[in-house]
């Protein structure tokens, strides 16, 4: 395969690389330029084909000074073509440029992160394709830069060379830190190593790089294998030790004595009056739950909700209860003499992004856990956008294993202005925060982005949630086991943010309120139910054409108890068991996966029709998502057709029969 195969509007490159007659080589123009070579060996088999470049994985590389050779700046739009075939999946491996184009092979245990689906991977930048060592690529990556009116385009392609076929391509991350781009500061082009902790090993047939973006063919052929079953447990691995018999029982009593579902929406009671009016409202949307500043959380009570401490102080400044043991027992004193409903203590904030480390947060964790047995530790992580330093998955890991956390949660936000949404992420967020809570045992709650972000570049922008994204959110998240849930913002002033739920001004409703009030209203008529259930395993089932999103298994038949057959795309199925009564029950929750920008549930093309079939022995009930009342179907010959709003969802109950 060469670029010519992929793209027919390629012409004479800028730059090139190759072994030819037993030496490197390039192009012919540049053959009296000079260049720095340090531990290549050159492999040159009697085919011209599979000649190539060793590199040794330590201090093999090639290094170009970009004043001679100007064609390497890659300070505007660039095709690149690179054949490739890694040895040793042991390390990082980073092919090109210094802060530019990074290629990873991972090792079998490598920790889930920025780009990173663990280990058995090769990630050209979040391509989604999974290789094989000592199997020969091609990969394609086409940038065009953005401006004023135009963003920044980032296309990632993975072909298998032996077939040509497309077995990866990346999701188009609409964010600056995602984008690929060589840092003009840098005076060297580098091919092989990145600084002094990250080589390539392995061989390199050819690189071939033009200075303007060359459009993708439209219809590349795609391989099946991405959707074939994959039925062998988590894709994710997940440590056992992680499992904690006290953070187990605290999360079970706790929610256990919930007086309903736990719904809340972040807010700033503090910058407001926070009387007894402006609660109810907050509570008349549904919501359960409420973090309020010591000085009102009493009114809070009296509006029937439950009550979240310890975030901030009345003066709006932050509590730090982790590192001010005397204010963080004055709290618990005053929940525990005053308060009848103190669901918990907010301990921070994204830690180690927004204050603390995670180990300082575990002195905090300890005092709650001795000290007041109605009420959690709590503190809002990360999301699986940011790296963290070992990956996301083993940010999480650090957090279970420092503080032993009741539940995790973490704010996956990814509407982004101009209609865009990285729906993969907020995937990948899911499917590792809820492995771990079920290694862990522990339980899991999810963020549903409600307000939109305005910030200086585009690409960091959020866009206000429409119905269908808030449904799209909320149900995921249900599917996904989620037992509790969380709205950004309720209520927020200052430039850079739209209204939430109420505006900012007078506290009055706005649409989205309405929204969230009505889907939340559903959730609270199975919020009963839905404590009750444990998440047993999710898939998807995308079109043909697409590839999963990370971390994600496809569903086959057989997949779910009680299916034996399923026809769908744009689906999220789900199979949660119950407890006690419901133990021998199959619960099936069904979320159509399509949601758009301004677009409401019952919007034409956001429908999903679903056609099912039902095992013989099993009676099926449909758990209506408004009143929670339960209809018994009568399957014609054991087969069942649903339609499904955007973003809605569908619960049944399977009861087997005797």
């Amino acid at each position: 395969m060469i670029l010519e195969d992929l793209s027919p509007e390629s012409s004479r490159p800028d730059f090139q690389l190759l072994v030819r007659n037993g030496k490197l080589s390039h192009l012919t123009e540049h053959a009296s330029r000079r260049y720095q070579e340090q531990n290549i060996e050159i492999m040159a088999e009697p085919s011209s084909a599979s000649a190539a470049l060793l590199f040794n994985g330590s201090s093999s590389h090639l290094q170009y000074d970009v004043e001679e050779w100007p064609e390497l700046r890659l300070q505007g739009a660039y095709t690149c073509h690179l054949r490739l075939k890694f040895n040793n999946p042991g390390s990082e491996k980073f092919i090109l440029g210094r802060s530019g184009c990074n290629f990873l092979s991972l090792i079998e245990n490598y920790p889930q992160g920025n780009f990173s689906p663990g280990g058995g991977h090769l990630i050209p930048c979040n391509s989604r394709a999974s290789c094989r060592t000592n199997h020969l690529y091609d990969i394609v990556l086409r940038f065009h830069p953005g401006d004023t009116t135009t963003r920044c385009a980032t296309i990632i392609e993975v072909y298998d060379s032996s077939t040509g076929i497309l077995i990866g391509t990346n999701h188009p991350l609409p964010r600056a830190f995602d984008e690929i781009k060589f840092g003009s500061h840098d005076a060297h082009f580098y091919i092989g190593q990145s600084g002094d902790y990250a080589n390539f090993e392995g061989e390199i047939q050819q690189l071939t790089l033009w200075n303007r973006f060359i459009a993708p063919n439209p219809n590349p052929p795609k391989s099946t294998l991405v959707q074939q079953p994959s039925p062998d447990g988590e894709p994710i691995p997940t440590p056992s030790e992680l499992y904690d018999e006290n953070s187990s029982e605290h999360w079970k009593q706790w929610l256990a004595a919930r007086r309903s579902f736990p719904l809340a929406a972040w807010g700033y009671f503090h910058r407001y009056k926070a009387t007894l009016q402006e609660y109810q409202t907050y509570r008349d949307a549904g919501l359960t739950m409420v973090m309020a500043p010591l000085g009102s959380a009493l009114v809070a009570e009296q509006a029937h909700l439950d009550t979240i401490i310890g975030l901030w102080q009345d003066d709006g400044s932050y509590a730090e209860l982790y590192k001010n043991p005397d204010r963080l027992a004055r709290y618990v004193s005053f929940s525990k003499s005053t308060l009848k409903h103190c669901a918990g203590y907010m301990l921070a904030d994204e830690p180690r992004y927004n204050g603390p480390g995670i180990k300082e947060l575990a002195p905090g964790f300890s005092y709650i856990y001795a000290h007041d047995t109605q009420a959690l530790p709590m503190v809002n992580m990360m999301t699986y956008a940011y790296n963290m330093g070992r990956g996301f998955a083993g940010y999480i890991d650090d957090i279970i294993r420092a503080n032993h956390p009741p539940f995790l949660v973490s704010d996956p936000y990814v509407l982004f202005e101009e209609g865009l949404s990285n729906d993969d992420q907020f995937y990948a967020n899911i499917e590792i925060v809820r492995g771990r809570s079920l290694a862990a045992g522990i339980g899991f709650m999810g963020f549903v982005l409600v307000t939109g972000h305005r910030r200086r570049f585009p690409e960091y922008s959020f866009r206000t949630a429409s119905e269908s994204d808030l449904f799209w959110q909320a149900n995921t998240l249900l599917a996904y086991g989620a037992q509790g849930l969380w709205y950004y913002n309720y209520r927020i002033s200052g430039e850079g943010f739209d209204e939430a739920m109420v505006t900012d001004i007078d506290g009055k409703p706005t649409e989205n309120y309405h929204r969230i009030q009505r889907l939340n209203f559903g959730i609270l008529a199975i919020g009963s139910l839905l404590m009750k259930l444990k998440s047993v395993g999710v898939f998807h089932c995308p079109h043909d054409d697409e590839f999963l999103p990370e971390f994600t298994r496809p569903y086959f038949d057989g997949a779910v108890r009680g299916i034996t057959q399923l026809q769908g795309a744009d689906l999220v199925i789900s199979e949660l068991q119950g407890s006690d009564a419901e133990a021998s029950c199959v619960y099936i929750m069904l979320v159509n996966k399509r949601h758009a920008a301004d677009s409401p549930i019952d919007a034409s093309d956001l429908q999903a029709s679903i056609a099912l079939r039902v095992a013989d022995n099993f009676m099926v009930e449909q758990i209506h998502n408004d009143t929670g009342a339960a209809e018994t179907l009568t399957p014609h010959d054991r087969h069942l057709s649903l339609a499904l709003s955007g973003g809605d969802r569908a619960l049944l109950r399977l009861t087997p029969q005797l």
